[in-house]
């Protein structure tokens, strides 16, 4: 991912997960360690929706100790947001960490806060269009399996449908049945 981006040179930002856990591993702890003079942080507040959000970008491009620097083309930092929301009175703290070719604070923060923002405007069109959150299917494997086909289904009439909006799309799935073999069956 991060060689196939760098070619173009487009900078990277990637979320450290489940999918590399003995780099998270190491970069959770390189953030517990004591701070450098090439750590630079950069806070968001945020109020709507009921809610208060405080975020704090950090990125350190001291990363001269990382073994496997090499494996990631480009890459010049480490970055960590913790996320504070308060809601209702109640406080949700979330901690990610990430790797990134990006070396400012700000573009980190511009970058994450973007991909968090796609990210949100999918998961509201499922949940609006498709129930997503209302799914009670208890088979871990079946629920992964309808949530996969939930968007591509959503993708697929995003990409064919001419109508105005996605729920006059799948409206038009339920009703028109040239349209749903279209959808379900084009390439």
């Amino acid at each position: 991912m991060s060689e196939r981006n760098s070619e173009k040179d487009n900078d990277y930002i990637l979320a450290l997960k489940g999918n590399h856990p003995l780099m998270e591993q190491e970069v959770k702890d390189f953030f517990l360690s004591p701070v450098t003079s090439t750590r630079s942080v950069h806070t968001t507040f945020d109020k709507g929706h009921g809610r208060i959000e405080r975020r704090i970008y950090t990125l350190d491009t001291n990363i001269g100790w990382f073994e496997d620097k090499k494996e990631w083309k480009h890459l010049a930092g480490f970055g960590m947001v913790d996320s504070m929301v308060t809601r209702k009175g109640k406080e949700c703290r979330e901690i990610r960490y990430f790797i990134t070719s990006v070396t400012d604070v700000k573009q980190f923060a511009k970058g994450v806060c973007s991909h968090w923002m796609i990210e949100n405007n999918l998961h509201w069109c499922l949940d609006v269009l498709f129930c997503d959150d209302e799914c009670t299917v208890l088979d871990r494997n079946a629920a992964e399996n309808l949530a996969i086909i939930r968007r591509i289904v959503y993708n697929r009439i995003k990409m064919l449908s001419k109508m105005d909006t996605l729920s006059m799309g799948k409206r038009a799935c339920i009703y028109d049945d040239e349209f749903r073999a279209q959808i379900l069956f084009s390439c």
